[in-house]
């Protein structure tokens, strides 16, 4: 009996730990870049702190600092396509 009560917990804490691995893995991945998701969680973060009126400039702002003119201006021009397709679907 001794025995079953080991193994069982040692199959639970390997249960555990996996779980706990996967959760966490999950947790730190991020969107799709171009995906818009990225941008949108970056415009909710700024918003909350309460400090600017414009949320949306300030990450494009950031955006195109970081990925370049050229470059934010492409994911920009690819979100504003899937955002008027979406809406034709809509109506």
């Amino acid at each position: 009996m001794e025995m079953a009560t080991a193994t069982s917990f040692f199959t639970l804490k390997l249960f555990w730990i996996k779980s706990k691995e996967i959760f966490q893995r999950g947790a730190n991945m991020k969107a799709k870049l171009g995906s818009g998701k990225r941008f949108k969680a970056l415009a909710n973060k700024i918003a909350r702190s309460g400090t600017v009126d414009n949320p949306d400039a300030v990450a494009a702002a950031i955006g195109r600092k970081k990925y370049g003119n050229k470059r934010m201006q492409s994911m920009a021009k690819k979100g504003k396509a899937r955002h008027e397709h979406m809406s034709d679907h809509e109506s």
